[in-house]
């Protein structure tokens, strides 16, 4: 039972969540609607008196609550999914919408991934202004591909809150090729560790 209630903390889900995610196909852009309407997530005394939750909406958030069945009227127990006793808030049609634009998107990231023979060295080895480890991201310009370093504050909730531009990743990485074959470096680096040959 309270797993049921607390899908429907959002009594407004079908336009919350499920539409705009629908409409934009972007878990990103539908958590920057959200928040832009000032909705958080459902706030959650825990035992030792704490709050859990009361945030604003990201990207695994959004993702968990949009592949929850409890809201066409199931009910989950042991990774089998049940009819039911509850009425269902979203309509099969909306549902199958939203999870078809997962499906194209798990198509894509395989195909993408299939692709991918210079993966970007430094994924998780930059860390952005944000304390966050940066991640790698890429659009597609007249048949050319563009990659990026990206803080994890636009992974979550978009570009529009990240402290930091999109960073090139070609020019990152020639600058950091660069660097690390100056032999100046590598002095400055044997000066610093007093490393003496045996």
């Amino acid at each position: 039972m309270g797993s049921i209630l607390g899908a429907y903390w959002v009594i407004g889900a079908r336009t919350l969540l499920i539409s705009p995610f629908v409409k934009t196909r972007s878990i990103i852009q539908t958590c920057e609607i959200v928040n832009s309407k000032g909705h958080r997530t459902k706030a959650i005394q825990l035992h030792d008196g704490s709050v859990r939750g009361d945030s604003s909406f990201v990207k695994n958030t959004v993702y968990r609550i949009l592949r929850n069945r409890i809201y066409i009227g199931e009910i989950g127990n042991k990774g089998e999914w049940y009819p039911g006793e509850h009425e269902p808030i979203i309509s099969m049609d909306l549902w199958a919408k939203a999870h078809g634009t997962f499906d194209v998107h798990a198509q894509l990231r395989s195909r993408s991934s299939k692709q991918r023979n210079n993966p970007s060295f430094l994924k998780g080895m930059l860390v952005g202004p944000d304390g966050l480890a940066m991640t790698t991201s890429s659009t597609r310009k007249n048949g050319q591909q563009f990659r990026y370093y990206v803080t994890g504050t636009s992974q979550k909730q978009g570009a529009k809150n990240s402290p930091l531009t999109p960073l090139s990743a070609r020019t990152v990485e020639q600058e950091i090729r660069k660097r690390l074959a100056s032999p100046e470096l590598l002095f400055k680096v044997w000066q610093q560790t007093g490393w003496q040959p045996r």
